[in-house]
């Protein structure tokens, strides 16, 4: 008898080992199958040279210079969005790296307030093939008066030289533009777009010095519209910025249940209406990495993401940028796999 309970106990343990194995493979294969699906075609060649896969470095000591990798724009972007904190953090930086590599990211877009991001961190990231963008808000909420204060203008220009000195390759224009409350609505739209026009026209000023791009935020609505009461409009942008980025987030369609429960379309309609308006000037939309209001669609976030990614692709547009206020964007990747796929 105790023989056979011997011999069970030990097919039982063969059983399991055998099971535990399987598993194991399993999630082995479906690893070998993302990274199958990750084609270097959308980095481009210099880089893929230099192995941007290698084990990440640190910056150099203060005073010290590297070689750095060439200073490219790319032809699709394929963006995140860094907190402050964030953007500090070397820690923070070498993790979003790896991500970076593995879902072929090639632009981070850095808040520099209220700190700026140093030189180092900045070059750090191009060498490892990151097109890198400071963000600049110009006034948090939107402008609460008519005019804004001349000495506070004056602050915001100097961040914006001041990230062109640190080496970004773009400076991001964000809030620049009025308040959307009752109170603001009363001021003359002709003053607002006055008021906008010279901001953009001096900051263009400070980064064509430097040889930076300039680029701007607008609201989705912007794209649907050509007169409204925050003091944006698409036409005025162009006439300075290289880059305009809406932000097509579908949940922000506040009132429109279609455009809420509908992502692709959504997004597809700004992208593209950004488009044939401003033939020059390169569109990268802020697409939404977050839950907020999702329910609408009926979909998954990663499902939600992923028609986002699709729309933008094939409305023609320039690239994206992920927005997730928390920085979070594993929940991204199936999207991401689906662009890469899309491109070659």
């Amino acid at each position: 008898m105790q023989q056979i309970l011997a011999l069970l106990f030990f097919l039982a343990a063969v059983l399991l080992y055998s099971s535990m194995g399987c598993i194991y493979r399993q999630s082995q294969l479906k690893e070998e199958a993302l990274d199958a699906h990750r084609p270097l075609a959308s980095i481009p060649k210099p880089l893929q040279d230099q192995n941007t896969t290698a084990v990440l470095d640190t910056p150099p000591e203060a005073g010290q210079k590297r070689e750095l990798a060439p200073m490219y724009e790319p032809s699709y972007r394929r963006g995140i969005y860094l907190h402050n904190r964030n953007s500090h953090n070397l820690t923070k930086l070498q993790e979003f790296l790896k991500y970076a590599q593995r879902y072929s990211i090639n632009t981070f877009v850095l808040d520099v307030q209220p700190k700026m991001v140093d030189a180092d961190k900045v070059e750090f990231l191009q060498r490892h093939g990151i097109f890198v963008v400071a963000r600049v808000v110009v006034f948090p909420g939107g402008l609460r008066q008519k005019n804004p204060d001349p000495n506070y203008v004056v602050k915001i220009l100097k961040t914006v030289e001041d990230a062109s000195k640190s080496r970004f390759q773009e400076i991001q224009l964000d809030y620049i533009r009025y308040a959307d409350t009752p109170e603001i609505q009363k001021i003359p739209r002709k003053h607002k777009y006055e008021t906008i026009s010279a901001i953009l026209r001096q900051a263009k000023e400070i980064t064509s010095r430097y040889g930076v791009l300039l680029s701007a935020d607008v609201f989705g609505r912007i794209t649907l519209n050509h007169d409204d009461t925050i003091g944006q409009r698409l036409e005025l942008f162009g006439d300075y910025v290289d880059v305009i980025c809406p932000m097509l987030y579908p949940s922000h369609y506040y009132n429109d249940r279609y455009r809420m429960g509908h992502p692709y379309e959504t997004v597809q309609e700004g992208v593209a209406n950004t488009k044939n308006r401003l033939k020059g000037t390169r569109v990268v939309a802020y697409i939404q990495a977050f839950s907020y209001q999702i329910r609408a669609s009926g979909l998954s976030l990663e499902d939600y993401i992923l028609a986002q990614v699709r729309a933008v692709y094939d409305a023609g547009g320039d690239g994206f940028i992920l927005w997730n206020p928390h920085n979070d964007y594993e929940r991204a990747a199936r999207g991401l796999l689906y662009q890469e796929l899309s491109s070659r």
